[in-house]
C-alpha cells in the first residue's frame, strides 16, 4: 500500500506492476556497502543541486514514458533491462522505451553522475536501472574501525523526492516542503514489506523512556560491558569516561 500510495502521488500506478517482484525479495532492500546500488545514490547525493535536480527530473520523465506502455500488468522495463544488461541485439522493447532510457543516458547530468560513481567504482557500466532509485534500502556499513562493529548498526538509504509534482494533466508543479517530507515519509514506509505483521499498515513502534529511569538503565548496561568507550572506543570518549569515574 505505501508504495502504491508513492507510486499515484505522481500518478505513475501503471508502473507498479514492475515492482511487485520485491514483496518478501529481502535483496530487494537488503544492501552491501558495495553494492552497485548504493555507490550509485551515494554519489548521486555527491551532486551539486541543479544536476542531482536535473537528474532526479529526467527519472520522472521515464517514468512517465514507461508508465504509458504499463498498462496490462506487464513488467516490460524489467525484462528489457534484462536484455541490455546481456547485451542482446533483439531487445523486448515495448513502445520506445529504449530510446527513453538512452535519452535518460545520455544526458550531461546522468553523465556527471556516471563519472562520481567512477571515481569509486572504476570499470562501472554507463547503465543503471531508473526503478532501483525509487526504493528505500537498508544498508550493512563497512567494518572500518572497532566502533563500528561494536554499534552493529544499520543506515537506510531515504531515495531523493524531486521537488516537483505532476497532475494527471501531465503538467508540472512545485511541491511545497510539506508535501516534499510527506512523500519521503511514504517512501520510507515501503520498508514495511520486510515487516512480518500481518497488518499491511503496522503503525511505528515508539519507545517513551522516562528521564528517572536513564541513570538506571544507563547501570544495567554498564554492567554487561556496554558503556560510552563500548560504543565510540576512541582516546577521547575512554578519557570522558575516566573522568566522569574519578
Amino acid at each position: 500500500m505505501p508504495l502504491y500510495q508513492s507510486l499515484a502521488d505522481d500518478h505513475f500506478e501503471n508502473i507498479f506492476s514492475e515492482f511487485t517482484s520485491i514483496k518478501g525479495n529481502n535483496r530487494q532492500f537488503l544492501k552491501s556497502p558495495f553494492s552497485d546500488e548504493i555507490e550509485i545514490e551515494s554519489s548521486l547525493s555527491r551532486l551539486n543541486g541543479d544536476d542531482r535536480n536535473n537528474v532526479l527530473s529526467r527519472l520522472s520523465q521515464f517514468y512517465r514514458d514507461l508508465s504509458k506502455v504499463d498498462i496490462n500488468d506487464s513488467a516490460y522495463w524489467s525484462n528489457l533491462y534484462a536484455d541490455i544488461v546481456n547485451s542482446l541485439e533483439n531487445k523486448r522493447d515495448e513502445g520506445g522505451l529504449l530510446n527513453s532510457y538512452k535519452e535518460f543516458n545520455k544526458f550531461s547530468s546522468t553523465k556527471r553522475l556516471y563519472h562520481e560513481i567512477k571515481k569509486d567504482i572504476g570499470d562501472f557500466e554507463d547503465q543503471i536501472n531508473p526503478l532501483e532509485l525509487f526504493v528505500p534500502k537498508i544498508v550493512t556499513p563497512r567494518i572500518i574501525d572497532q566502533g563500528i562493529k561494536n554499534q552493529k548498526g544499520l543506515f537506510m538509504f531515504v531515495p531523493f523526492v524531486y521537488n516537483y509534482g505532476f497532475e494527471e494533466s501531465g503538467s508540472q508543479v512545485a511541491l511545497n516542503s510539506d508535501e516534499v517530507q510527506k512523500r519521503t515519509q511514504t517512501r520510507i514506509n515501503i520498508l514495511r514489506l520486510l515487516s512480518d505483521s500481518i497488518d499491511p499498515q503496522p503503525k511505528p513502534m515508539a519507545f517513551v523512556i522516562p528521564h528517572c529511569k536513564k541513570a538506571s538503565i544507563r547501570s544495567e548496561l554498564e554492567s554487561v560491558g556496554i558503556m560510552e568507550s563500548f560504543i565510540y572506543p576512541d582516546p577521547s570518549h575512554i578519557a570522558h569516561e575516566i573522568s566522569k569515574t574519578y
